[in-house]
């Protein structure tokens, strides 16, 4: 970190580090890596099998892995299976609907907030050209005691996610062809 020409970065956070190999405008180079980050995160196709086939608008096509395997099974009233909550590694809360969020709750009860930890910046480069700089804070992801729970109506079920989840996550997003 630190090293130029790429701005200093605290030393409980790192930069990963993409070029851009076109010269594209910075408005293009963002939106890839916008839909890159949104395949990482929704890459189940809800049109192919086990899904029962329906007549989805695109947005609803693609979910997060976690809604299959806990949200659908918490909204039918069924007990979800243990999850690991991958996709809390971008930030919480997730609003899956109206009826089911993903949530940080401190010993208290209170609902937190978590802010993504992966920022993504622009860095200037010779000949009109820009690199992306994928800027990772590292930290904790709630106080102590504080829980991951999946909310439906009333009620509350523990999910997991741990720090080495959460970043192992992200790092493996910044090792996908991303742009």
């Amino acid at each position: 970190t630190g090293t130029a020409p790429w701005p200093a970065a605290p030393t409980w956070s790192r930069w990963h580090l993409q070029a851009s190999t076109r010269v594209s405008g910075w408005d293009t180079l963002l939106t890839d890596a916008g839909r890159a980050l949104r395949a990482f995160r929704a890459p189940e196709d809800r049109n192919l099998p086990p899904w029962p086939p329906a007549d989805r608008p695109p947005y609803r096509r693609w979910v997060t892995r976690e809604y299959g395997a806990a949200v659908l099974p918490a909204l039918r009233n069924d007990a979800p299976p243990p999850v690991e909550t991958r996709i809390g590694a971008f930030g919480l809360p997730i609003v899956f609907s109206k009826n089911a969020t993903l949530t940080l709750h401190a010993a208290t009860g209170d609902e937190l907030r978590r802010a993504s930890p992966l920022w993504i910046r622009l860095h200037p480069a010779d000949d009109n050209r820009f690199h992306l700089l994928y800027h990772v804070f590292e930290a904790q992801i709630g106080p102590e005691d504080s829980e991951v729970n999946l909310v439906t109506g009333p009620h509350r079920t523990p999910l997991t996610l741990t720090e080495q989840l959460a970043y192992s996550t992200i790092t493996t997003f910044l090792h996908t062809k991303a742009p």
